[in-house]
């Protein structure tokens, strides 16, 4: 199956609150969509467990999502929703990270991808966007800026590491702890 935007739309839910004819590539299309993506399709990652090869081609993660109802691992959801801003007009560019969840300090391979979405109206602001992270990670868009500390249904902050990097981190118990880079 090809990418249909009206079968993803419908999958998320949004089919009563979204205008599939006029969607508007603003941040609060992005909120509602990145919402109710997580809300809707589960980080899963059962192939993996099961051995299972996995594709990351669009067509065989819309056939997966989309026509089978399953969730996926952040690479498949994440190409999804690319896939789905760049219908919308959305300027989007993937990532790659470390996981660094419940392992401070050790440096880990790059195994999971995030986004990078900017509106159209609005290019010298980045947003990091992920729906591939599970429970922890934010349901809204996060500004990409530095030592800001942003509330949403948790709070979280951007970091500058001693070598370079940019390390999301989630407050839990008045603690920050390293989520990925």
């Amino acid at each position: 199956m090809d990418f249909d935007l009206n079968k993803y739309i419908e999958r998320i839910g949004l089919t009563t609150t979204l205008d599939i004819e006029n969607l508007k590539p603003d941040l609060e299309t992005l909120n509602k969509i990145q919402l109710a993506d997580m809300q809707s399709i589960p980080f899963e990652n059962m192939d993996i467990v099961n051995k299972q090869l996995i594709s990351i081609e669009i067509r065989d993660i819309c056939d997966k999502i989309l026509n089978h109802g399953r969730g996926g691992y952040c690479y498949e959801k994440n190409i999804l929703l690319m896939t789905v801003l760049k219908a919308i007009g959305y300027h989007v560019t993937p990532m790659i990270a470390r996981v660094m969840w419940m392992t401070p300090g050790v440096i880990k391979p790059l195994t999971h991808l995030i986004l990078i979405v900017k509106l159209p109206e609005a290019m010298d602001i980045e947003y990091m966007v992920d729906v591939g992270f599970g429970g922890l990670g934010s349901t809204v868009p996060l500004k990409f800026v530095i030592d800001e500390e942003q509330v949403t249904d948790g709070t979280y902050r951007f970091i500058n590491t001693d070598d370079n990097y940019k390390l999301l981190q989630i407050q839990i118990k008045d603690e920050w702890n390293d989520m990925y880079r």
